[in-house]
């Protein structure tokens, strides 16, 4: 019981937003016509993309140096 207030938060504000984005990220949605599944389309699309395949090393890369050059 000493618990609950904190886990009943977690779940609303964070696991609930967290999971329909999840699924959100599958579906072609623009809010006024009901969402439609389009499976991994997006991602590919995304994959395809040279620009955010040089914005995902460059993230990368610094995700590594930072720590690599603190040490």
């Amino acid at each position: 019981m000493f618990i609950l207030p904190n886990l009943l938060g977690f779940l609303c504000f964070t696991s609930l937003p967290v999971l329909a984005s999840f699924l959100l990220a599958f579906t072609d949605w623009n809010i006024i016509t009901p969402p439609e599944f389009v499976g991994l389309a997006h991602f590919r699309h995304l994959l395809a993309d040279v620009q955010f395949r040089w914005y995902l090393w460059n993230t990368a890369f610094m995700m590594l140096a930072i720590p690599v050059s603190m040490a």
